[in-house]
């Protein structure tokens, strides 16, 4: 869940919270003895104020931050270096972006992922068979199809932001780049060689659509080479 800005602390808040740490030394877990949420124990402090039809369920860690550094931690998340998610001791925590949460739920064994996921609709099987699809230059709309997901989903897989776990000899995540004039011109000399769509795409970053694009002219146009002359269809293989 992404972090959410903290409502005002009035003076009964701040004492209901800090009667509910069991404080100890500065080096050690201070406890949350309040309410918890699964799966990792984490403390929830709740503030309730019916005239001003106010209810929140609060990370119990980012109040703790913000009462020991007089700030509010948002956008930021509040992370721990002690991994005991119970913990609010402001000494044990520190600030970090959504990768940084993200590796530490993966570190943890908190994070739901995979076929943990309740919503998803593919398996650990099905990853490996649309990894292998994208080596073998299937299209994303194809595989959406086929699989009957978003093609947000299959980008995502092809991209290395999800189903990182599920390894495929030969998968490297696609990563996307900017072409200059330059490399134009030399995709426009390989086309004319008779290169593969599939390898021109591999040597420059690119998905296989975008080397088609400029292949058929619908694209950099105006960057010229001699002897060169848009197709309708090339091989990509």
């Amino acid at each position: 869940m992404k972090p959410k800005r903290l409502p005002e602390l009035r003076e009964n808040d701040i004492a209901r919270f800090w009667a509910k740490v069991d404080q100890r030394g500065v080096d050690e877990c201070w406890s949350w003895l309040g309410t918890t949420k699964p799966p990792d124990n984490r403390g929830a402090f709740i503030i309730e104020r019916a005239y001003e039809n106010l209810k929140r369920n609060l990370y119990a860690p980012r109040i703790s931050y913000a009462l020991h550094y007089g700030c509010d931690p948002y956008p930021d998340y509040v992370l721990h270096n002690c991994d005991n998610a119970n913990c609010v001791n402001p000494h044990h925590l520190r600030l970090g972006d959504t990768e940084d949460n993200s590796a530490d739920s993966i570190a943890a064994g908190t994070q739901v992922c995979g076929e943990r996921c309740h919503t998803t609709k593919l398996t650990n099987a099905n990853v490996k068979k649309i990894k292998i699809a994208l080596m073998n230059n299937t299209s994303v709309e194809d595989l959406a199809r086929d699989y009957k997901v978003d093609s947000r989903a299959i980008r995502r897989i092809r991209e290395g932001v999800t189903w990182k776990h599920v390894e495929v000899s030969g998968f490297c995540p696609f990563q996307w780049r900017r072409l200059s004039e330059v490399d134009v011109k030399a995709i426009k000399l390989a086309l004319l060689r008779g290169e593969l769509l599939r390898k021109i795409a591999q040597r420059y970053g690119v998905c296989v659509s975008t080397i088609s694009h400029i292949g058929c002219g619908k694209t950099w146009k105006h960057v010229e080479v001699p002897g060169f002359k848009p197709h309708t269809t090339r091989r990509t293989l």
